[in-house]
């Protein structure tokens, strides 16, 4: 059967079939199509350049989707793995707890000071502490988690879940605004500062701004989960039958359990929803924050706050998500994206140390002539297919590993040992150099406060 006629069929069954589902595969493309658009916007920040040569318009509000699909899928994934088929909640297992601990984890560490001993003593600073407690998406993640884990446990069924996490994404949005414009964060520590607000903490040039603060961030991880509770609903808990007569078919054996909607009538909907809430947002976004009297300084660092802007943000996510959904319905199904979203973590923590630490390194720099926001669209384009097809690779191979348990534990063994050397051994080098060398040092380093030696800052 060729393409053709394999849609042709596709499109006669795929609306009404209610069968049950056993995993949500539009969440699966969405999430595996963002970790590829997420690798070109970090590709794009670091070697487009230098202005005007930025990106487009038009491809600056595609990138801005990725984290609203990171987290929408989050939020949306909790209820599927919360609760039963039959809404009983299922029990928070200490492999949750390990799973979340260990991205949190990985979520500080890529703003620690550094991955060695010396980075986070010798050449320190205080800007590179300040700047472990910046709340990136990772940590956005898992705080939402937490709290709407929290939630599920207290309310117990899906259908509370669902409206209490819509209200909770209500409430947030109103209120990041006026939060963030109040400088209560600024009365705080900065490790919990960095949660509620996105503003420069301290104020100044060596302030540290969260990317991701919950303040208004977890209103997407929220919605996912309204979201959720109603594709549990229309997808995996499945209606009582209304009489005997229904539950058997005319040979005397039990007919299939049937859900309350298909994937495609329940995706179109999704769709339906959509379209309005981006119409709504984009009309009003612009002028929703001077209408309600917010300092005009602050207009631009609170425009993402706002109820239009994350209105007109999550509808496109959710007309994405359900294009892809109906597209995997009718078989044209990418198995690339689905192992990309079950290894999203390992490919977003590989995708940043091949940029940094592998092609941002000097000698690297200087042998392809690839210095950051120095590179036109052209370079540029090159290096995101490298990146890319890289980061792709790792992922599907490590994905083969991983039915291999025995093997895939004995390279986690080895990873564990070279980062142990690695914290132990690093970066002496460096400090060797800067001891002998203060001038060169282009920081305020510890090492050269404690031996009484001023850093060149001229180039900070």
């Amino acid at each position: 059967m060729n393409l053709a006629e394999r849609l042709r069929a596709a499109q006669k069954t795929a609306y009404g079939d209610r069968t049950p589902t056993t995993r949500c595969d539009w969440i699966d493309q969405l999430r595996g199509w963002a970790v590829l658009v997420m690798i070109e916007v970090h590709v794009v920040n670091t070697w487009l350049g230098p202005p005007p040569l930025v990106p487009p318009p038009r491809l600056n509000f595609l990138n801005g989707l990725v984290a609203p699909s990171f987290l929408l899928c989050a939020g949306f994934s909790l209820v599927l793995s919360t609760f039963a088929p039959d809404g009983r909640l299922r029990p928070f297992g200490s492999h949750t707890l390990r799973r979340l601990g260990f991205i949190l984890l990985c979520a500080y560490l890529l703003h620690a000071p550094g991955l060695s001993l010396v980075d986070w003593t010798l050449l320190a600073t205080d800007r590179k502490y300040r700047g472990l407690f910046q709340i990136d998406v990772l940590q956005c993640v898992v705080y939402s988690l937490l709290i709407l884990h929290g939630l599920a446990r207290l309310l117990r069924t899906p259908f509370r879940l669902g409206v209490a996490s819509l209200l909770m994404a209500l409430l947030v949005l109103l209120g990041s605004s006026q939060v963030w414009a109040s400088g209560l964060a600024a009365a705080l520590p900065i490790p919990f500062a960095g949660l509620i607000s996105g503003l420069p903490l301290p104020p100044g040039p060596d302030g540290v701004a969260s990317l991701f603060p919950l303040l208004p961030w977890l209103a997407f991880p929220a919605l996912g989960t309204a979201l959720g509770t109603w594709y549990f609903h229309a997808r995996i808990a499945l209606p009582a039958p209304a009489s005997a007569s229904q539950d058997a078919v005319s040979d005397g054996k039990p007919a299939a359990p049937q859900a309350r909607q298909s994937e495609v009538a329940f995706l179109l909907s999704l769709a339906l929803g959509a379209l309005p809430a981006i119409v709504w947002g984009r009309s009003v976004a612009d002028t929703w924050l001077a209408e309600h009297g917010y300092p005009v300084e602050l207009l631009g660092a609170l425009h993402n706050t706002t109820l239009p802007s994350f209105a007109e943000r999550a509808g496109w996510v959710c007309l994405l998500g359900s294009g892809l959904g109906v597209l995997s319905r009718l078989g044209l199904r990418s198995q690339i994206m689905a192992t990309l979203s079950s290894e999203s973590l390992l490919v977003y923590l590989f995708h940043l140390f091949f940029i940094y630490a592998v092609l941002r390194a000097g000698p690297v720099e200087r042998a392809f002539d690839i210095a950051a926001q120095a590179q036109g669209p052209a370079v540029t384009a090159i290096l995101c297919a490298v990146v890319m097809t890289i980061s792709v690779a790792v992922g599907m191979a490590w994905a083969r590993v991983r039915k291999d348990p025995p093997r895939a534990d004995r390279l986690r063994g080895l990873g564990a040992r070279l980062l142990l050397a690695y914290f132990l051994l690093g970066g002496w080098t460096a400090v060797y150099k800067y001891w002998r060398f203060p001038e060169k040092a282009q920081k305020p380093y510890y090492m050269l406060k404690w031996l009484g030696r001023p850093a060149n800052l001229s180039t900070r």
